[in-house]
C-alpha cells in the first residue's frame, strides 16, 4: 500500500510541475522571459515521473498499464484544478463528468483484482 501512496504523490507532484512549466507563461510574464529556467525545471519533473514508475510497477505486481492510468488520471485532475482555479476557466458539467470518469479509472485500477 505504501507504494501506491507514493505513486499517487509522485504522479500528482509531477503533473503539477508539468502544468506550471507549460502554462505558467499564461500567468506570469517572467516565465516567458526566463524560459531556460522553466526548461531546467523539467529535471525535477522527470525525476518525479521516474519515481512514479519505480513505486507504481511493484504496487501493481509488475504491471505497467495501471501506472499509466494513474498518471493519466492525476494529470486530468491537476489540469482541471489548476485551469479552473488559476486561469479562471469555468467549471462546467463536462468537466464534472471528466472528473467522475477519472475517479472511475482510478477505482478500477485500485479495486479490480485480476
Amino acid at each position: 500500500m505504501n507504494n501506491i501512496i507514493m505513486l499517487i504523490i509522485c504522479a500528482f507532484l509531477a503533473q503539477s510541475l508539468a502544468w506550471f512549466q507549460t502554462n505558467g507563461q499564461l500567468l506570469w510574464p517572467i516565465f516567458k522571459e526566463y524560459k531556460w529556467i522553466v526548461f531546467l525545471s523539467s529535471i525535477p519533473t522527470a525525476i518525479l515521473y521516474y519515481y512514479t514508475t519505480t513505486f507504481g510497477y511493484p504496487a501493481f505486481n509488475g504491471n505497467l498499464w495501471p501506472v499509466r492510468f494513474v498518471v493519466f488520471t492525476s494529470g486530468i485532475l491537476v489540469f482541471i484544478l489548476f485551469t479552473t482555479w488559476l486561469l479562471k476557466e469555468p467549471f462546467t458539467l463536462k468537466i464534472f463528468v471528466q472528473i467522475a470518469l477519472c475517479f472511475a479509472i482510478l477505482l478500477t485500477q485500485m479495486l479490480w483484482k485480476t
